[in-house]
């Protein structure tokens, strides 16, 4: 079971995220709206992942705060946006950064956490789902 911190800004999404995380048997250890808030929370929580979305509440974008924590934390992010081909092109997959598209199905959301947090696996952590 790995804890995540999940970094939304929309209330709703976030529910339906953080039900799909606890069926898959991770905890979500904290909620953020905002960049600063994410990098706060990890701070406090040291999450095994964050599922950080791209557009986010105050004046840092999901890629600013991924990067801002990467400089203190090795953490693994997944970026989940309807955005994708766009964030793909800043991201860094060596830095453990990957790419959920929404709308998405419970299988890719699966698939992408057991890559990002490791264990055996068959995906191609490549590939954007």
């Amino acid at each position: 079971m790995a804890q995540l911190l999940i970094v939304e800004d929309e209330f709703l999404i976030f529910e339906d995220l953080k039900n799909q995380v606890q069926r898959l048997g991770h905890a979500v250890v904290a909620h953020a709206t905002s960049g600063e808030a994410a990098i706060q929370h990890a701070i406090d929580t040291k999450p095994d992942l964050i599922l950080m979305d791209v557009r986010l509440n105050g004046t840092m974008t999901g890629v600013e705060a991924a990067r801002r924590l990467r400089e203190r934390h090795a953490v693994p992010v997944v970026y989940v946006t309807a955005q994708g081909r766009a964030v793909e092109k800043e991201i860094d997959a060596r830095h453990g950064e990957f790419v959920l598209v929404k709308p998405f199905s419970p299988a890719q959301l699966q698939a992408v956490l057991v890559a990002a947090i490791g264990g055996p696996t068959t995906v191609d952590t490549t590939v954007t789902f």
